[in-house]
């Protein structure tokens, strides 16, 4: 899991872990895919 500064996390989301590799469809604007980066 990727640590990150508390500072950061707001109470609501504070238990939410992050995405998991393939959770998401890369975004897709003409012919460049950005993908939300991951982390095992």
């Amino acid at each position: 899991m990727v640590v990150m500064d508390p500072a950061y996390i707001s109470e609501t989301n504070r238990g939410v872990a992050p995405a998991r590799p393939g959770e998401f469809a890369p975004l897709r604007l003409g012919p460049t895919a950005a993908s939300a980066p991951a982390s095992t």
